[in-house]
């Protein structure tokens, strides 16, 4: 099956976009009610691993890919992430699912995003994150893979829901 690595600097523009460091603003609301502006996928990434209670979780949450990654790099390793009120535990099923609901939204909000989902989908490509020849992407290109068999209908150019109820033809 042919492969297509998502990666900031890939050639094609479907890889550069569906990487962390794409600027794909979008907001997240958290159980507490607030809601927050995020500048992409690993700014919000990075941005929970500071207390929600810390100004630099929303100065990272505003930060390109690159900006965040390195800023993030500051924040105190203490075994969890802060989001929505309560502290998550690193690494954790709940963490994961954080960060699967913070993709989703990425794609919900960016229709060039959800349009890169949808013709990997269509061309049947696998979704790898390869940096230098070595395979890094983990849970990242699990949850890529997982949103676009949610979000894509088979064939179609439309955004999916819970229920299979279909809340956009792009």
């Amino acid at each position: 099956m042919p492969e297509l690595n998502i990666y900031s600097r890939s050639r094609d523009w479907r890889g550069q976009i569906l990487s962390r460091f794409a600027p794909t603003p979008y907001v997240m609301n958290g159980d507490n009610g607030r809601e927050v502006r995020i500048a992409s996928s690993e700014s919000f990434y990075q941005g929970i691993k500071f207390h929600e209670d810390d100004p630099r979780q929303d100065e990272c949450f505003a930060l390109s890919g690159p900006e965040a990654k390195k800023f993030g790099a500051t924040a105190p390793k203490d075994g969890f992430v802060y989001f929505g009120g309560e502290p998550i535990p690193f690494r954790s099923t709940e963490h994961r699912a954080l960060l699967k609901e913070s993709e989703r939204q990425k794609f919900l909000q960016n229709p060039d995003a959800f349009e890169a989902l949808v013709q990997t989908k269509n061309e049947g490509l696998t979704l790898v994150h390869r940096i230098r020849g070595r395979n890094v992407g983990g849970d990242f290109v699990e949850i890529i893979h997982e949103l676009r068999d949610e979000l894509v209908m088979d064939g179609k150019n439309e955004l999916i829901c819970m229920g299979g109820i279909s809340l956009a033809t792009m």
